[in-house]
């Protein structure tokens, strides 16, 4: 793997970046693919917008970057298929640009051409069960597009089963749901344990069950927040979230399971994604916030308030006070007993993400 900043601008390093492409076309690279080999290759943000396609931004790390930033790009081409313009591709360089830059865009848009060119399309069932099973950012990123779905859409995913197991009955409930519901074109997809709706809010989803008399004996799980792309995270979430519906509360959402949600085995980048810990993480930055946290890390071991304010040397209706105030801002009561588990997990996940951070220079 070599850089472009690393080739001279002579006849053996335009070569060189035509085996580049070539081997991408050999190895039946797709667009996602084309977008990060392209950015290690020019060492900054390339970005690709075409007919039928999500404009994609990609750096070298392969981190995508929002398509509505303002672009800043530095050199681009269009995507031309048959003679007809289909969309453009560009980087972003920083400072100055390269020698070799208007050659590595030439042959990206015929790359991208290349690739794009029509070929047989799953249907919107197919491409909404890759979305939800995908096993990487390209899969997601790809059923995105093909689904009109903007990537970076706040959505969850909703899990239906009936405690009774009328399959049928549950997968006409799902398919209303998303017909109703589901951006662009998703569906309702099937599995062996329940069945799987997208939704971008969830008091429109509630306000629909609940109109629904069908639904009146279905459980219904709502998973945490989250991008479209990265759905598929989290439809773990939803499933356990769907476990805690009872008969008077066919509707659950996993952000009422707060920090738990980490007993389903969650990516680190993704524990900010847990309402708990972000609030968790607000408070810690704010002004007393730490002090607030350590009094409820005491409170958790000791049990009481007049335990904890003896350990503290305070005051118990300062202690009291304290989690008053804590309580208000993680958005759930701390010293409620059912509540024990949920701020405990809460505090550890805490420290394993602040342990898990880079060391301040």
């Amino acid at each position: 793997m070599y850089r472009l900043a690393e080739l001279d601008a002579d006849s053996a390093g335009m070569v060189r970046i035509i085996d580049y492409f070539d081997a991408l076309l050999r190895h039946g690279a797709d667009v996602t693919e084309l977008l990060r080999a392209s950015a290690v290759l020019a060492d900054c943000v390339v970005g690709i917008r075409a007919n039928g396609l999500v404009t994609r931004r990609c750096t070298p790390r392969g981190e995508w970057r929002r398509p509505l930033e303002a672009s800043a790009a530095t050199t681009s081409r269009d995507i031309v298929l048959d003679d007809h313009c289909i969309g453009t591709v560009w980087i972003e360089r920083p400072g100055t640009a390269l020698p070799l830059d208007e050659m590595l865009v030439d042959r990206l848009a015929l790359t991208a051409a290349a690739i794009i060119r029509p070929h047989r399309a799953q249907s919107d069932l197919e491409q909404s069960a890759a979305l939800l099973n995908a096993d990487g950012a390209a899969t997601a990123l790809d059923a995105c597009s093909a689904l009109d779905v903007d990537p970076t859409l706040r959505a969850r995913v909703v899990s239906l089963a009936d405690p009774t197991d009328q399959s049928d009955h549950v997968a006409h409930v799902a398919q209303r749901l998303a017909r109703q519901l589901s951006p662009g074109r998703l569906t309702a997809v099937a599995t062996d344990r329940d069945h799987l709706v997208v939704v971008t809010d969830l008091d429109e989803t509630v306000a629909a069950l609940s109109a629904d008399p069908a639904a009146r004996t279905v459980a219904c799980g709502a998973s945490l927040e989250s991008d479209a792309a990265t759905l598929h995270r989290w439809v773990g979430t939803a499933r356990l979230a769907q476990k805690h519906c009872g008969t008077t509360n066919m509707v659950f959402c996993a952000d009422e399971i707060g920090a738990l949600n980490l007993l389903l085995t969650v990516a680190p980048e993704s524990l900010s994604a847990i309402p708990d810990v972000a609030r968790c993480d607000y408070v810690r930055q704010s002004k007393n916030g730490a002090d607030l946290l350590d009094t409820l890390r005491v409170y958790l071991q000791v049990g009481t308030l007049r335990d904890t304010a003896e350990q503290m040397h305070m005051h118990h209706s300062s202690i009291a006070t304290r989690l008053k105030s804590l309580s208000a801002a993680v958005h759930f009561d701390v010293t409620a007993i059912e509540n024990r588990a949920r701020a405990t997990a809460m505090l550890l996940v805490d420290d394993l993400r602040r342990d898990a951070e880079p060391p301040t220079p």
